[in-house]
């Protein structure tokens, strides 16, 4: 199987904003497909067993070294005495 399509015809309720500023609930008829391809999501679930493989190895010395140079990119460091 390459791919796989399954498409649904039905009303869908949206709420909108008319000129006035007045909320209004309206019915539209309309059809959705949605598709399935399954090297895609092959792929997608490989990627994340990657990035779950590395988080595990990541020791937590190592991850709060992460955190701390995230954090000291934010603060401002002064020699000395600051000026008012």
């Amino acid at each position: 199987m390459l791919y796989r399509i399954k498409e649904c015809t039905d009303d869908f309720t949206y709420q909108i904003t008319d000129k006035n500023g007045r909320e209004k609930t309206v019915k539209l008829k309309e059809k959705r497909v949605v598709t399935f391809n399954p090297k895609l999501a092959e792929k997608q679930i490989f990627e994340i067993k990657k990035q779950v493989k590395k988080a595990k190895k990541l020791k937590a010395s190592q991850a709060k070294k992460i955190r701390i140079r995230r954090q000291l990119k934010v603060c401002n460091f002064y020699r000395g005495r600051q000026k008012r």
